[in-house]
């Protein structure tokens, strides 16, 4: 094993770097891959902590500030942690069914 590693493991803050690391190294420094970075973080640990988008700046050559205006900017981001299941409503009335009768 190496030092990085070892020093990675012992520390939280780096064991969170080495697996963000592991999910957007394919991106680095590519500034356009914002969105998409934020996306596998947040599949990763259901929401976006604020070590993993530390990293994800760093990484990526974005501010810190852009990505939490990305963050809070659409829905499906989350800056809290999420639960487990998460269950999305949708309180539009249903259209009538083609099949039904009309009065």
């Amino acid at each position: 094993m190496s030092l990085t590693r070892e020093l990675e493991v012992i520390s939280p803050a780096g064991e969170t770097e080495f697996e963000v690391e592991e999910l957007i190294g394919e991106w680095a420094g590519n500034q356009e891959k914002a969105v998409m970075a934020m996306l596998a973080v947040q599949d990763r640990y259901n929401w976006l902590p604020p070590e993993a988008l530390d990293y994800v700046s760093r990484r990526l050559n974005v501010p810190r500030g852009q990505l939490y205006h990305i963050a809070t900017f659409y829905k499906f981001f989350s800056l809290t942690p999420l639960g487990k299941h998460i269950l999305q409503l949708c309180c539009a009335p249903a259209p009538p069914a083609k099949s039904s009768e009309r009065p």
